[in-house]
């Protein structure tokens, strides 16, 4: 019932601004008009603005018709024939609008392309994808326009905060609404360890208390390993909210121990605090704690000494190389194992070429979105996929935006190259030839697999 009411409720103001927003429609390229002067059947015509924004009509020639909304044309075309006809009352009405072609992706009910009047609102296009589904972040709706992104408190503007908000869409225009859950992980001294399914705007002391709370035994700090960056906070400023840091999708939290001498949390088989021995290296910890997971990353290793963070590179450390590396381990001290960033690369006609992070059940079209595609460049009826060594995949996702099939829309897999060519050039055994084979590439490029 909630659900269904909520859905009403979407709709219901869509239509209400849109229809604030219709009054104030300014007329574009292509556009179709009916212009009639009373008492002059000979000068009124049916017309569509030409590309240059202009319309011509008999006796004043050329008149500016872009940009003005139809109250605005009909005083200029009034003004303009007063010169000829005495107070001549002129009627202009609106008979077919210019269709812009645009894009919404990411969680609504029938994500792909749509086309709207020329002028319509962000809340139309959503309207046209079937509107948000339950899990939608509509605080953070982002519309991506060229090289420029602007986001959007779509929830405010549904509340009648804020109308001017409700944007007008351009051709080309993407429209990406996010997922307002993600997952975080909290380890080490709380009463319920483990991975959080949360909503964003989420902070620590909420998840500690989704954990159950420290325990007695946990340490005075808390760490917060977010990907690149490890963060120590004091827990008692946490719990009073005096340093209290939002979390974000991928981060984890960890709580060590004061009843032992060295704690290991993070992608390690058997977590926990140890006691420490004399000269006792990470390495040895690593051992005594049943090894690295499959997800752990790395590349990297933190190593927590009071107010001090020492990196390591935990490849080295497993493998016995660098001895420099493979710390004596002091009372205290906390080592954290963090999981690996998975990414997927994108090349070709896209504007943001690059590495993005790659999240479970991603699919190339939300990839294209990220990227951004050049409507008029980009190839994307024979997007390339190039996975492992000798895989190539081929998916045409004209046919998918299109409605037409929905299966071009293909998962990605970690460490997936994804090359959008230039329309009607290319040669992909050109392309094998001048990667050189895809581990180069992927190693280059630092792509965790």
């Amino acid at each position: 019932m909630k659900r269904t009411v909520s859905i009403f409720l979407f709709f219901f103001l869509v239509f209400a601004l849109s229809g604030e927003s219709g009054a104030d429609y300014r007329l574009a390229v292509d556009d179709q008009l009916e212009i009639s002067v009373w008492g002059h059947p000979d000068l009124s015509k049916s017309l569509i603005i030409d590309p240059d924004g202009r319309i011509s009509l008999p006796l004043i020639g050329e008149v500016q018709a872009e940009g003005l909304a139809v109250r605005e044309l009909t005083e200029s075309i009034e003004k303009k024939l007063s010169k000829y006809i005495k107070e001549p009352r002129v009627s202009v009405s609106l008979r077919g609008y210019r269709r812009e072609e645009i894009m919404v992706m990411g969680k609504v009910k029938n994500p792909g392309t749509f086309k709207l009047q020329g002028g319509g609102g962000l809340l139309e296009a959503l309207s046209s994808a079937g509107g948000p589904l339950d899990n939608a972040d509509l605080k953070g709706v982002i519309v991506s326009r060229d090289y420029e992104t602007l986001e959007v408190n779509v929830e405010s503007l549904l509340r009648g905060n804020n109308p001017g908000e409700n944007v007008s869409l351009q051709a080309g225009d993407v429209v990406y609404v996010p997922d307002r859950f993600f997952e975080v992980t909290i380890l080490g001294e709380v009463k319920n360890p483990g991975r959080y399914r949360v909503e964003s705007g989420l902070r620590m002391s909420d998840l500690l208390a989704k954990a159950g709370g420290p325990l007695d035994s946990a340490a005075p700090r808390v760490n917060l390993d977010s990907g690149d960056n490890m963060n120590s906070v004091y827990l008692d400023d946490v719990l009073d909210g005096k340093d209290n840091p939002e979390l974000h999708a991928g981060d984890s939290v960890y709580l060590g121990s004061t009843r032992y001498e060295v704690t290991i949390l993070g992608e390690i088989n058997n977590p926990g605090s140890y006691r420490l021995d004399e000269e006792m290296r990470l390495s040895e910890l690593l051992a005594r704690a049943g090894g690295v997971t499959e997800k752990a990353r790395r590349e990297k290793g933190t190593l927590v000494r009071g107010d001090e963070e020492i990196s390591f590179h935990l490849g080295n450390v497993l493998q016995g190389e660098g001895r420099e590396e493979d710390h004596v381990l002091q009372k205290g001290d906390q080592v954290f194992i963090g999981e690996a960033v998975y990414q997927v690369l994108i090349l070709g006609e896209v504007r943001r070429p690059g590495a993005y992070p790659w999240r479970e059940n991603m699919r190339i079209a939300e990839l294209l979105v990220q990227a951004g595609s050049y409507e008029d460049r980009g190839d994307i009826s024979e997007i390339a996929i190039l996975r492992d060594e000798d895989e190539m995949l081929t998916v045409d996702l004209g046919k998918y935006f299109y409605g037409k099939a929905r299966e071009e829309n293909i998962p990605l897999q970690p460490g997936d190259v994804v090359v959008v060519k230039e329309v009607g050039t290319f040669d992909w055994e050109q392309l094998f030839f001048f990667v050189g084979g895809l581990r180069t590439i992927k190693d280059f490029l630092g792509i965790s697999w």
